[in-house]
């Protein structure tokens, strides 16, 4: 009888040793019998979006191009895969393979990456912004330790950024006084406390509605911004003032990205790091994007008016709201026990490097 019941519980055994192997086959044949390695990427953009177009999706392509076809990926937009302020996460916890996300929404996770973001500071081009960001990445290991829950794919920039509203032409401080706008990033919501608005933080997708419904006034961002959500059918006056620029992260799963085969890792990052970092920035924030989205608003009948500064305003907005920010973030990071300064001045001879 004993030696029956044995039989029988090695031959189960046998089958469920069986079926857990039959389970692990496609795993491993992806890579090795001409199957693609598909990948999901999530973001937090719309699916036609100018920026999904321009750089989330065409990014993907390239991905596929240099790896002449054995990576497949397959996009999950407009927040399907992951919130877009859970990004990070969903990236360390393996729920998205790949993602495309603003690093302004998550505050204090990637500290030294925000001195890309301080006012008046950047240069005119998203490009340039952008091989500043990567090289600084590159070069310093303090920023890289912030970034080693992921795979970094490149860093990029947004062109900078500037005012839009909807009811009010702001020329100058008095006109900003208690404006109710969207700003993203730790060290712009502190800048715009200081030029008297009233900072609300809120993720881009909810900009829209905010605005049509008078929970917000305007907002603070790029060019691109308003041409991926059209949001020149809310906000009818833009402001012209270069105020700070918001940078960006395309990252994979750690994991998942040690699994590759060397060559595949080899490929992708031939269109990512430094080649990524300065065609992400001109893709998604070039200089044509203010031409596309006012012929975008004139086609669909929408008035956005170019306001401008009064003389001399500027250099006030500077004053209160630059050089200050600049100190009080060196000594936030020098307390945190951070380089705060080294990489400041290394910002600062980069951004010399690439004017």
């Amino acid at each position: 009888m004993k030696g029956k019941q044995s039989i029988t519980v090695f031959v189960g055994l046998c089958f469920v040793l069986s079926l857990i192997a039959l389970t692990l086959i496609p795993v491993t044949a992806s890579a090795s019998s001409g199957e693609p390695i598909v990948l999901k990427c999530a973001h937090q953009n719309p699916p036609k979006g100018r920026t999904t177009v321009k750089l989330i999706d065409a990014y993907m392509r390239k991905v596929e191009e240099a790896t002449k076809g054995r990576v497949k990926i397959v996009s999950y937009p407009a927040q399907s895969l992951a919130k877009a302020t859970e990004m990070v996460t969903a990236i360390e916890g393996g729920i998205a393979d790949m993602a495309w996300s603003p690093l302004g929404y998550f505050a204090g996770r990637f500290p030294l990456s925000t001195v890309i973001e301080l006012p008046f500071m950047s240069l005119s081009s998203a490009e340039k912004n952008s091989q500043v960001l990567q090289e600084l990445y590159e070069t310093t290991p303090e920023m890289q330790k912030e970034f080693s829950s992921v795979k970094v794919l490149f860093l990029h920039t947004s062109s900078p950024y500037f005012i839009a509203t909807s009811k009010t032409r702001v020329r100058n401080l008095d006109d900003l006084k208690g404006l109710k706008l969207r700003v993203m990033g730790a060290y712009p919501i502190k800048a715009s406390k200081l030029l008297g608005l009233s900072p609300l933080f809120m993720p881009m997708p909810g900009v829209y509605e905010a605005g049509e419904k008078g929970v917000l006034d305007g907002s603070i961002l790029p060019w691109a911004a308003v041409a991926t959500f059209n949001l020149f059918e809310v906000f009818h006056y833009w402001t012209n003032v270069d105020l700070w620029i918001a940078h960006f992260i395309y990252m994979m799963n750690l994991d998942k990205w040690n699994s590759l085969p060397p060559d595949i890792q080899k490929a992708i990052m031939s269109v990512s790091g430094m080649n990524g970092a300065g065609w992400g920035g001109n893709a998604g924030f070039g200089p044509d994007v203010q031409d596309d989205t006012m012929a975008k608003a004139t086609k669909a009948g929408q008035k956005f008016e170019r306001v401008s500064l009064d003389p001399g305003e500027l250099e006030k907005w500077k004053k209160k709201a630059g050089e200050p920010i600049w100190d009080e973030w060196v000594k936030e990071m020098e307390k945190k026990g951070l380089p705060g300064q080294k990489v400041f001045d290394q910002a600062r001879r980069l951004i010399k490097k690439y004017e």
